[in-house]
């Protein structure tokens, strides 16, 4: 465990949002008369929504253009977003978890996903927004994507903190496994009250780099 804690990063799929996978599926197969199985292997289990959580492509224009090839049917930026938000449900506990955290530490959010998602986080998760402000990170920013240790380094530097004072919240267990090895203290994520108690082991103290800081005010949301 870090002897001190300085920047608390969070998972957005599965800890701070619960996600609807299915939800999601249902509706792309109704808007192209596809199959859910056959649109999960060609988009989301397929390489080139894992190139797309590492940056490639690197608009969200690019992005919508092969996300559109790949389901048979043409799809808009207000289609996605639409079917995006409708996949994901607040988790309040988290929410209100992060904010007390915030008085003490800094917190950021990372996710695996594609760059359009940063480009419509406004709409897509209004309320991370609102609480992280230009914290909320997708995995495409950096260039890689969780369990890659190259991704939690970059966000460490990013906001001027060590590994070995960052802890990550995730819900897989892979990704938990990836931040340790970069030298975080990864907490696998099950239920609100686990986590709780995970973090009151934690000595934490709010100690952020100016550069920074400044930094991350530059930065468009």
């Amino acid at each position: 465990m870090a002897e001190r804690i300085t920047f608390v990063i969070f998972d957005m799929d599965g800890v701070l949002y619960d996600k609807r996978a299915r939800g999601r599926l249902r509706a792309l197969s109704k808007l192209s008369g596809r199959g859910e199985r056959e649109i999960d292997e060609a988009i989301f289990g397929s390489d080139f929504e894992t190139a797309a959580e590492r940056g490639n492509p690197p608009t969200g224009e690019a992005y919508l253009r092969g996300f559109s090839e790949r389901l048979g049917a043409p799809i808009d930026r207000a289609m996605w977003v639409s079917i995006r938000r409708d996949m994901m449900s607040l988790k309040p506990r988290v929410f209100a978890l992060a904010r007390r955290l915030r008085a003490r530490v800094d917190i950021a959010m990372l996710t695996n996903n594609p760059i359009l998602l940063r480009e419509t986080l406004d709409d897509c998760a209004p309320e991370a927004v609102a609480l992280f402000g230009a914290s909320a990170h997708v995995s495409a920013e950096f260039g890689a994507r969780k369990p890659e240790p190259a991704v939690y380094r970059k966000i460490c530097a990013l906001h001027g903190h060590a590994p070995e004072n960052t802890v990550m919240i995730d819900d897989s267990r892979r990704n938990v496994e990836g931040a340790r090895r970069a030298g975080l203290t990864g907490i696998l994520f099950t239920n609100t009250i686990a986590l709780e108690t995970e973090l009151r082991r934690l000595r934490m103290t709010k100690d952020a780099s100016p550069f920074a800081v400044q930094r991350l005010r530059e930065r468009p949301l």
